[in-house]
C-alpha cells in the first residue's frame, strides 16, 4: 500500500520548500541571463573582467569578484541543501503524525483518512468494504506477568504477523494499546474476505518467541461491512467495535460479524 503524498507535507514545510526553491530559481535565472547576454552580444565577459581588474589592481577587484563567485556557489549549494533537509524533515513529521512508533504501522489518523478514501472507491465500484477491529484477549495478564517490555514486544510481533496475513489487501493500523484496525480494500467476492479472516485467525495459533520465552495470545475480532452494516466511516467503526466486544463475551479467539441485531443494539445505546 502506498503512502499518501499529502501526508508528507505540512503547511509550514510547504512554505519553507517554496522559499528554498524560489532562492534556487533566482540564482539559476541570474546565471542564465548572464550567459545569454554574453552569448548574444558576443561579449567576452570573463576576458573583459580580467583585463579590467589587471588595469585596476590597486582596487583589489579580482578578489572581490572571486568572493562574489564563491558566494554564489555557496548560496546555490545552500539552496539545494535546504530543499533536501526540508524533505527529510517532512518525512520525520509525517512519520510522527501518521505512524505508530512501536509497530511502524499507520496510526488512527492515517487509518481514518484511508478509510474515507476506500469508502469513496467502494461507492464508485459498487463493491463491499470490510472494517475489522482486533483486540488482544487478556493482554493485561501478559504485562502483569512478564512486564511491559515483553508486552510491547508481543504487540510488535503480532503486528508483523498480521501484516503478512493481509499482505496488500488493505491497511493494518494500531489505534491504541492492544487494539488494531484492519481496513480491507473493496472486495467483489465475500469468499476473499472469509479466507482473509481465517488467515488472521491462524496467526494466533503460532507461538511468539520473546526474550527467551515462547508465548501465545488470542484476539477477539469484530467485522463490519459496507454497505450492509453501515454507510459512513463513523458507523462502520462503531459496528465493528460492537461486534468485537460481542466476540469477547463469547470467549477467547472468537470472530463476530456485525448483524442487524447488533446494529440495533448500538442504535439504542448511541442514539443520534
Amino acid at each position: 500500500m502506498k503512502k499518501p503524498k499529502k501526508f508528507m507535507n505540512t503547511p509550514t514545510s510547504i512554505k519553507m520548500r517554496k522559499r528554498a526553491l524560489f532562492d534556487l530559481i533566482i540564482g539559476i535565472i541570474i546565471v542564465s541571463l548572464l550567459t545569454i547576454i554574453t552569448t548574444v552580444s558576443d561579449m567576452e565577459l570573463v576576458e573583459n573582467i580580467y583585463l579590467f581588474t589587471r588595469s585596476h589592481e590597486d582596487w583589489e577587484l579580482d578578489e572581490i569578484i572571486f568572493a562574489f563567485f564563491w558566494l554564489a556557489i555557496v548560496a546555490t549549494v545552500y539552496g539545494l541543501r535546504r530543499i533536501t533537509d526540508i524533505k527529510a524533515l517532512n518525512r520525520e513529521i509525517a512519520y510522527s503524525a501518521y505512524y505508530d512508533t512501536l509497530t511502524g504501522q499507520p496510526n488512527r489518523n492515517f487509518a481514518m483518512s484511508y478509510l474515507e478514501d476506500m469508502l469513496e472507491k467502494a461507492r464508485a465500484n459498487n463493491s463491499e468494504l470490510a472494517v475489522i477491529f482486533l483486540d488482544f484477549d487478556n493482554f493485561k495478564d501478559v504485562n502483569d506477568t512478564y512486564g511491559h517490555d515483553v508486552g510491547d514486544a508481543l504487540i510488535k510481533q503480532v503486528s508483523d504477523r498480521l501484516s503478512e496475513c493481509i499482505y496488500d489487501t488493505g491497511m493494518l493500523a494500531r489505534i491504541g494499546g492492544d487494539e488494531f484496525l484492519l481496513i480491507i480494500e473493496p472486495q467483489r467476492q465475500s469468499s476473499e474476505l472469509t479466507r482473509l479472516i481465517n488467515s488472521i485467525q491462524q496467526c494466533q495459533h503460532r507461538h511468539f518467541d520473546i526474550a527467551g520465552r515462547s508465548l501465545t495470545t488470542n484476539f477477539s475480532i469484530g467485522v463490519a461491512l459496507f454497505p450492509s452494516n453501515a454507510t459512513s466511516s463513523k458507523d462502520l467503526l462503531i459496528a465493528a467495535d460492537t461486534a468485537m466486544y460481542q466476540a469477547k463475551r463469547s470467549g477467547t479467539g472468537q470472530v463476530r460479524y456485525s448483524t442487524s441485531e447488533l446494529d440495533q443494539q448500538n442504535i439504542d445505546i448511541n442514539p443520534t
